[in-house]
């Protein structure tokens, strides 16, 4: 997970789904006691720690990055695009990246191929919200309890913006979906041609629904 931008990318926008049995949603990041585990269980960030700014910051990129992801697949943005595009880029410049040669490229091929790395160590998250979210008060003013995480702990933040962008701007983005089961809120990347859900229990869920609605027609007594 630590290597694959895209998989966080489409994993932070999974941390709101459906509520069971409303119409409405259930947050996962309540805190940012949730916010650290699930950074370092799902992100792949074992080091990470949240405090408030960082979890507001990551809410509002996840928010942006699902906008932008409705807008890629011709659905309805939750959020004006040009709002959530700006959200993306303030975070995303605060993450450093680098470029490494790929050892294996270097010998008998005509151009040299190479690997970004993502550096994000020494910019945290919540170091800078003042300069990319300005709605924010800057962590210079912060009390105590929000001041930011150790300086060792990652922008996942920046990182997550930055992953939205390599895949809303790379060659997955034609790969991006929707998906269409009923309740579900979810993004996936189509690895198929067949492929038409986000996992096999919304493909189950959606053919038990049609399976209902003819039984429920051919039951149902013919009109004089």
């Amino acid at each position: 997970m630590e290597g694959d931008p895209v998989n966080l990318a489409l994993r932070l926008t999974r941390t709101t789904r459906h509520a069971d049995g409303g119409s409405g949603r259930t947050e996962t990041l309540t805190s940012p006691e949730a916010l650290t585990s699930w950074a370092r269980e799902q992100a792949g960030l074992p080091g990470y720690a949240a405090n408030p700014i960082a979890l507001t910051e990551v809410l509002a990129v996840r928010d942006a990055t699902r906008a932008l992801f409705a807008q890629a697949v011709g659905g309805k943005p939750g959020l004006a695009p040009a709002d959530a595009a700006g959200v993306l880029n303030a975070a995303s410049v605060r993450v450093p990246f680098t470029l490494e040669l790929e050892p294996d490229s270097v010998a008998g091929e005509p151009k040299p191929t190479a690997r970004r790395r993502e550096a994000p160590l020494g910019t945290t998250a919540g170091s800078s919200a003042g300069q990319a979210f300005p709605d924010q008060a800057s962590s210079d003013q912060a009390s105590p309890d929000q001041a930011s995480p150790d300086q060792a702990s990652p922008d996942l933040a920046g990182l997550a913006a930055r992953a939205a962008i390599d895949l809303l701007t790379g060659p997955d983005r034609s790969r991006l979906r929707a998906c269409p089961a009923p309740r579900c809120v979810q993004y996936f990347l189509k690895d198929a041609p067949r492929q038409e859900f986000c996992k096999t229990a919304c493909s189950n869920r959606t053919r038990a629904a049609r399976h209902y609605a003819r039984h429920r027609n051919d039951s149902a007594p013919a009109a004089n």
